[in-house]
């Protein structure tokens, strides 16, 4: 009852229907909008190509191997995406959310990237742009 409680007043979140689970905080988006830093979203494009993204993810443009991109952080905390990125087996070995997403995409799973903090900051302020310019 103590995590329920918790999920409510981090994340304004309730017990979903159907199966009765708790919907995770961490997968819940913050209220607060993700501000962009160009600079940042430049360098994050370059490591959105040469780590191969693009392989797997677009923003905007649809789904691919992987999910579109485009408003990823209006449907996931900042947090979420930051754990997410950092070390994607642990979050599919712990995080429902990350499991949903692996049955969803019949068992691909992302690979680890090893990101540093900075390279996922980075990833994360052009994911922000580019949802911006889709959204518009």
């Amino acid at each position: 009852m103590r995590r329920v409680a918790a999920v409510i007043v981090l994340g304004g979140v309730a017990l979903l229907g159907g199966g009765m689970r708790e919907a995770s905080a961490q997968s819940t988006p913050s209220t607060e909008a993700f501000q962009v830093d160009p600079a940042l979203a430049k360098r994050g494009q370059s490591v959105f190509r040469n780590r191969g993204c693009e392989a797997c993810h677009t923003i905007g443009k649809g789904k691919q191997a992987g999910p579109d991109l485009a408003g990823v952080l209006s449907r996931r905390s900042a947090d979420w995406v930051r754990r997410w990125l950092k070390n994607t087996t642990e979050m599919i070995n712990t995080d429902s959310t990350a499991q949903a997403l692996v049955t969803e995409y019949k068992g691909l799973k992302m690979p680890s990237l090893r990101l540093t903090d900075q390279d996922i900051e980075n990833v994360m302020h052009y994911m922000a742009q580019e949802s911006a310019k889709v959204q518009h």
